[in-house]
């Protein structure tokens, strides 16, 4: 089966995937911290330190894609274009579609 058949499901390498599931991890870890009123910035920066040679900066891309998201589903709902049953789930997608854009191959 050649790359472009029908029914051929590209599957990321290992690594990709292990690069995905510790950054969903600490994705996960961000949004505990957010949802609880107060990011310890210090406690999520010696966190990515573990796993990235640029831990801040991938710390604030992590982060400014949570406020984009949130600002989005914010501008839904302040539109009546979203009912408030269906934010979660939207704020849900949205945020995995952006964060699989980020570390998808061109």
């Amino acid at each position: 089966m050649s790359p472009g058949d029908a029914g051929d499901q590209w599957e990321p390498p290992d690594q990709l995937k292990q690069f995905r599931e510790t950054r969903d991890k600490l994705i996960e870890r961000l949004e505990q911290q957010t949802d609880a009123g107060a990011v310890n910035v210090n406690e999520m920066v010696r966190l990515y330190s573990r796993e990235y040679d640029q831990p801040i900066l991938t710390l604030m891309e992590d982060m400014q894609t949570q406020a984009t998201v949130y600002y989005n589903v914010f501008e839904d709902l302040k539109k009546g274009s979203v009912s408030e049953d269906s934010a979660a789930v939207r704020l849900n997608s949205e945020f995995r579609q952006v964060s699989q854009s980020l570390f998808s191959p061109s």
